[in-house]
């Protein structure tokens, strides 16, 4: 969820990240002044907020992407019914064994790998709904072979 800091004359941006900071911290870097339009910022967090327009997304945006990823994920998650081969790792994917496969098969630990956290909570969440099991069940079973 990124975080926008900007000034609210010019729109010159102070901070674009996901991390949380302090609003004070990043403004001391620029001496409490836009680079660009050279108005000057106050330095009490009260005065600060009606000075700058700072954009946190919204948290529907975050729900939409869990879902839009639970979708996508309970797609892409199936049962082995043979033998697959692994395209990442190689290794044997066993019958009975859950796996992803969207355009090539993929074992749970490999796929894994390349989701987000949005992604791994939707991953869990279909497992649980689609098998009645959590990933971490399915990757200590996989760990057993």
């Amino acid at each position: 969820m990124p975080i926008i800091i900007k000034c609210k004359q010019c729109g010159f941006i102070f901070y674009n990240d996901n991390r949380l900071t302090s609003i004070q911290d990043v403004l001391k870097n620029y001496g409490y002044r836009c680079p660009v339009c050279m108005s000057l910022i106050p330095s009490s967090i009260r005065e600060i907020v009606h000075e700058l327009e700072i954009n946190v997304k919204p948290l529907e945006n975050v729900n939409y992407m869990y879902e839009r990823a639970k979708s996508r994920i309970a797609s892409t998650i199936r049962l082995a019914s043979r033998p697959w081969k692994c395209y990442a790792c190689e290794r044997e994917i066993q019958p009975h064994e859950i796996y992803a496969y969207s355009d090539k098969p993929l074992c749970l630990e490999c796929y894994v790998k390349t989701l987000s956290n949005i992604e791994l909570r939707a991953l869990n969440e279909v497992l649980k709904e689609k098998y009645n099991t959590t990933l971490e069940e399915q990757l200590k079973k996989i760990k057993q072979f």
